[in-house]
């Protein structure tokens, strides 16, 4: 394995392990808060989908590391809103629809990461299916299994909607010219920006990317300037 080989392993174990931890406190701490998925038989449904988005994500050879946080959030987003379409008492992210009374939770949720994956990672289709079946035959069949999966894929396509057109894969290069605190090709491939487009994507909650930007330095007081005594 060579050096640029071995790189972009790194940069793939380094970005999985951002996104599970940030998985894991956020739609991991849905599940075990106890609040949405109050009294639901396989909580651990979300973190099970966590996984399989990451690796996913991961077995993905089309797309750079940088943009896989991005596609993990649309998942992150749906499962979310389904869940808080389903059990309340919190704020829903994008989708204020409700499910029908007695919808399961967990087949909302597997259904609505399912759908997001699908989407955006058409590779794997096939192990989604072998994975969505999975979940979904260790919930009982009926009317709240039935619900809860049209009210996830209902969700998801609310936040595939709402994601088109956000900037991702945009004609956008890198192109300023070298110098002192700009990007620049390092050794040993010297290879271009992988994703430029990426600063240019729509937030999912910031207003926009420069949003909590540094403020400009204050001007220095001349060193002429008579201090002021305190009085």
């Amino acid at each position: 394995m060579g050096r640029s080989d071995r790189r972009r392993n790194l940069i793939r174990v380094f970005c999985t392990s951002v996104v599970l931890s940030l998985l894991g406190t956020s739609l991991g701490g849905i599940a075990n808060a106890g609040a949405p998925v109050a009294g639901a038989k396989n909580p651990s449904i979300v973190s099970d989908w966590n996984a399989i988005s990451v690796a996913t994500a991961v077995g993905d050879t089309t797309k750079a590391p940088p943009e896989l946080p991005l596609y993990l959030a649309f998942v992150q987003a749906a499962v979310y809103d389904a869940v808080v379409g389903i059990k309340g008492r919190y704020q829903p992210y994008r989708f204020n629809g409700h499910a029908p009374s007695g919808s399961s939770a967990e087949a909302a949720v597997a259904a609505a990461a399912h759908a997001i994956l699908e989407t955006y990672f058409p590779y794997a289709q096939s192990a989604l299916d072998g994975d969505l079946s999975a979940s979904l035959s260790a919930i009982p069949n009926g009317p709240s299994k039935t619900s809860g999966v049209r009210f996830g894929e209902r969700v998801a396509r609310r936040i595939v909607n709402l994601r088109v057109n956000d900037g991702r894969n945009a004609a956008i290069l890198f192109s300023k010219p070298a110098a002192p605190g700009v990007w620049r090709p390092t050794p040993p491939a010297f290879g271009s920006m992988a994703v430029p487009w990426l600063a240019a994507v729509t937030p999912l909650l910031v207003r926009s990317a420069t949003q909590f930007a540094r403020r400009p330095h204050p001007r220095s007081v001349p060193c002429d300037t008579p201090a002021t005594s305190p009085r």
